[in-house]
């Protein structure tokens, strides 16, 4: 019971604050958006970016970010006009820091929290019921409100799925895939909007150029008679099934008998991350193999895919930010969410991943993709440069208008219709 009174004096507070809120339309519009996690992933630089950069195009005047730590050092692509920090509302969801978070939302008119794959509770029930929570208060106190891209995986947490499906219904439920979708209906009673990852919404490259080391090492490659490509191993996927990066080394020298020149990209720097692995597998081979060494920054990391026809990754921002340059991607496959990103490109899931698992017993399994993808290239890069206008357009649908009418998709009262098993 006391509880509910603590849950119930946040709820005060934040209606109090609503009632003042300025509605005053020469102020500039500004909408704040939630950062997935702390600072050290390219892939959650890239839906930062994405979704900044949409909302200005929008018509927003001012976009901030909230960020889970005061220290988070993002890279410099990332341009919020200030950055936003309650300690303990992100990683716990804390009531005081919920009531404080509400007098900081009097000068915001919109909240975006990007869903990407956290929000579905597989890395922290806790972090995700947190976001649910400020949406839920946001859309309460009439601030529009929206879930940006979120995938679910084949297990999502009971908990954090409930909460989803009794989010008021003028929040807008955006799925990232079909696949996320479809596993989202049994919670929320209804089909969810899909609009791809917001990381297919960055900037278009112009100025921006590969960094001048690491084009200039794919270059000689290639006059060499070589055929780059590039390869990324997950280093979290690695910590968990350390017998993973052997197979990747595996995978890598099978390349080379392919007459490939390999470089292998980092996506992630947070512990235990991808870089350390990267330079590892480098360090054992000759020199055509090399490890990244420009910036961690979305903008150059798909800058330097451009310049590959297929890359091989375990991350899947790396396969987005490739797809965006038009490279045809294999993936080793986790939490089922590659699956629905290849329905939207209508590429052979079959064909081009496999799971860390198989990928263990038998790296064979990986060349053979590989092996299809160049024997397919045309027909799958053909399928890439098809779907992808589609894809970027669907993706504005994460971002609506200032002052645009708040979603008014309904969701049924209290539980969902149907849950399945707890998890």
């Amino acid at each position: 019971m006391l509880e509910n009174l603590k849950d119930g004096l946040v709820n005060n507070v934040w209606q109090a604050v609503a009632g003042r809120r300025k509605e005053s339309r020469s102020a500039p519009s500004a909408a704040l958006v939630v950062a997935p996690s702390v600072s050290g992933s390219v892939g959650d630089a890239a839906l930062i970016v994405g979704t900044t950069e949409a909302l200005r195009a929008a018509g927003y005047q001012r976009v901030d970010i909230l960020t889970p730590e005061t220290e988070d050092d993002w890279p410099v692509s990332v341009t919020p006009d200030h950055t936003l920090c309650l300690p303990g509302l992100l990683m716990r969801g804390g009531r005081g820091a919920l009531m404080r978070m509400a007098f900081a939302m009097r000068d915001y008119e919109a909240l975006y929290v990007i869903g990407a794959d956290i929000i579905d509770g597989i890395y922290s029930h806790q972090r995700a019921l947190a976001r649910i929570r400020l949406m839920q208060l946001a859309a309460q106190g009439g601030l529009q409100t929206v879930l940006v891209g979120a995938s679910i995986s084949e297990a999502p947490k009971s908990a954090c799925m409930r909460a989803l499906g009794q989010l008021p219904g003028s929040v807008r439920i955006n799925a990232r895939d079909p696949l996320s979708a479809q596993r989202m209906v049994p919670w929320l009673g209804r089909m969810p909007s899909i609009a791809p990852d917001a990381a297919f919404l960055i900037p278009p490259p112009v100025e921006r150029e590969a960094p001048e080391a690491e084009a200039a090492w794919l270059a000689r490659m290639e006059h060499a008679g070589l055929q780059p490509v590039v390869v990324n191993v997950n280093g979290g996927q690695a910590y968990k099934k350390p017998a993973l990066a052997e197979a990747m080394g595996r995978v890598i020298d099978g390349l080379l008998a392919r007459r490939c020149a390999v470089m292998l990209l980092p996506h992630d720097s947070r512990k235990p991350g991808d870089e350390e692995i990267c330079r590892h597998l480098a360090e054992q081979r000759g020199a055509s193999v090399r490890a990244y060494q420009g910036p961690m920054d979305p903008l150059s990391i798909r800058s330097v895919l451009a310049l590959v026809p297929i890359v091989i990754t375990g991350r899947m921002h790396v396969a987005i930010l490739g797809l965006t340059t038009g490279a045809v991607p294999i993936a080793v496959v986790y939490q089922g969410k590659f699956e629905g990103l290849f329905q939207l490109f209508d590429l052979p899931v079959e064909d081009l991943c496999r799971q860390p698992d198989a990928v263990i017993a038998d790296p064979e399994s990986l060349l053979a993709c590989y092996d299809a993808a160049v024997a397919n290239l045309s027909r799958h890069a053909d399928a890439v440069r098809r779907a992808l206008p589609t894809v970027t357009e669907a993706a504005r649908m994460n971002v609506l208008a200032p002052g645009s009418p708040r979603s008014r998709l309904s969701v049924e009262a209290g539980r969902p219709p149907r849950e399945p098993a707890e998890t």
